[in-house]
């Protein structure tokens, strides 16, 4: 229960009650909340679902309001490792140390065959 005023006490709907006359805006934290418990329990990160509610006069009429709503859902993201390269003479990035000697394709020798194969990188 709330006050307002001189002892006037009044009981507030329940909130749930007003997210079911916006149907849409249910829907969306439902789902939301559904894809955000998936992804923490796959990454074992936290993430977040908010909702924002913002309540104005409607053309500065205080007898009439307009009510606004935004979701925002923050999802927990994997760790990205990050690679090595090294830059060459022309600032490019590369896998391959321009320091080291390039001793060209690797090769392996069949035993059987004694036939010899480059191997592909």
């Amino acid at each position: 229960m709330a006050e307002i005023g001189d002892d006037e006490i009044v009981d507030p709907q329940d909130f749930s009650a007003f997210l079911l006359k916006r149907p849409a805006t249910h829907e969306e934290l439902s789902v939301k909340m559904h894809d955000l418990v998936a992804a923490v329990m796959d990454t074992g990160k936290k993430g977040s679902l908010t909702l924002k509610i913002v309540v104005q006069p409607f053309k500065n009429d205080t007898s009439t309001l307009e009510v606004a709503d935004d979701v925002k859902l923050v999802m927990p993201q994997h760790d990205r490792k990050p690679g090595i390269f090294f830059p060459d003479k022309d600032g490019n990035l590369t896998r391959d140390s321009p320091q080291m000697l390039d001793f060209g394709p690797l090769r392996v020798v069949d035993q059987k065959s004694g036939e010899i194969k480059e191997v592909k990188k």
